[in-house]
């Protein structure tokens, strides 16, 4: 159960022999108070109101963004999902395929899956069966590879969210 700070400090004062319930507040604490989500949206060549765009080339060529520079997962920080959301679709039946890795064009994080229309999302949840994904590296690659020249596409705006365990303060 989350506790406050003075509640949990009370478990650890010396002398106490702390239960396994009382270590439990602290890791449901700690997890809650450091749960975060970072958003950013992305955009073919031209899109407004977007943290990136994909610049314009013409051919099927895949396409990466380092999102937010180098430091995107702070240090020692678990990722729990990483999800990506197709909030305008394409230039009418253009599709294509996104994946999300510590390097360009990587598939580290998130595999590569089809995008094809608004509203598709691709998700993945790696505290399923594992304690998530912890690596050393802090930067963050959206990649997009359409199935039609990039000069034909007008339109195609995607969120990425990244939620993850801020344990830097540790």
């Amino acid at each position: 159960m989350i506790q406050t700070p003075d509640i949990l400090k009370g478990y650890f004062e010396t002398g106490d022999h702390p239960t396994q319930a009382q270590f439990r507040d602290l890791i449901d604490t700690i997890a809650a108070t450091n749960l975060k989500t970072i958003v950013y949206t992305v955009g073919v060549a031209g899109v407004t109101g977007v943290n990136h765009n994909f610049t314009s080339v013409a051919n099927m060529t895949e396409q990466s963004i380092q999102l937010g520079g180098t430091t995107i997962i702070p240090a020692k920080s678990p990722i729990l999902s990483i999800a990506v959301h197709c909030i305008t679709g394409l230039s009418g039946i253009i599709a294509g395929t996104s994946d999300i890795g510590y390097t360009s064009g990587g598939n580290e994080y998130l595999g590569a899956g089809n995008i094809d229309d608004t509203n598709e999302i691709i998700i993945t949840s790696p505290l399923i069966g594992s304690p998530g994904i912890l690596l050393e590296t802090s930067s963050v690659y959206f990649s997009f590879t359409p199935n039609a020249n990039w000069n034909t596409i007008t339109t195609g705006k995607w969120k990425i969210f990244i939620s993850l365990l801020d344990n830097s303060s540790l």
